[in-house]
């Protein structure tokens, strides 16, 4: 994996913590990572996504609706 798109998954996870409003996430995340591409993005979303030791079902859930929202 790329490590920039794995610095920007840690990122994304962080935000999504602390940014339970998911229009409120993708304005702070493409302000947190204004060069990133929207595939960039989207894929580092995913990547956060697919850790195997998350239990948090709503923070999974924000992620997946983040890396959709980068499809648009």
């Amino acid at each position: 994996m790329d490590t920039r798109i794995e610095e920007i998954s840690l990122s994304l996870e962080a935000l999504a913590r602390r940014t339970p409003d998911r229009s409120d996430l993708f304005r702070q995340a493409t302000a947190s990572h204004p060069d990133a591409s929207p595939v960039e993005m989207r894929r580092a979303a995913l990547y956060a996504v697919t850790d195997p030791d998350r239990s948090d079902t709503e923070l999974t859930l924000r992620l997946y609706d983040l890396a959709h929202a980068f499809r648009q």
